[in-house]
C-alpha cells in the first residue's frame, strides 16, 4: 500500500513543479513585456527595474529546464539593466 502512496506522492511533485515553472514562465513573460513597454514609453527607472525582475525570473526557470541559452540571454538583459540604474543613480 505505501509503494502506491509513493507512486502517488511523486507524481503530484511532478505536476506542482510543471506547475510552478509554467506559473514562472508566464509571469516572467508579461513582466518582461511590461518592462519593454515601460522602456520604451521612458518610464525611467520603472523600465529597468520591471526588466532586472522578469530576467531574474527568466534566469529561474532556464535553470529549472537546464536551458543554459536562456539562463545567459536573461542573464544579461538583468545585468545590463542593473548597469543602467547604477549609471542612473550615481553618474
Amino acid at each position: 500500500m505505501s509503494f502506491v502512496m509513493k507512486k502517488l506522492s511523486r507524481i503530484e511533485a511532478m505536476v506542482y513543479n510543471r506547475m510552478l515553472t509554467q506559473f514562472l514562465e508566464w509571469t516572467g513573460t508579461g513582466v518582461v513585456i511590461i518592462g519593454a513597454l515601460a522602456n520604451s514609453l521612458g518610464y525611467h527607472p520603472e523600465g529597468p527595474y520591471l526588466m532586472i525582475a522578469g530576467g531574474a525570473i527568466w534566469v529561474l526557470v532556464g535553470t529549472r529546464w537546464k536551458k543554459m541559452s536562456i539562463v545567459v540571454t536573461n542573464s544579461v538583459i538583468t545585468l545590463v539593466s542593473t548597469i543602467g540604474l547604477i549609471y542612473y543613480y550615481f553618474a
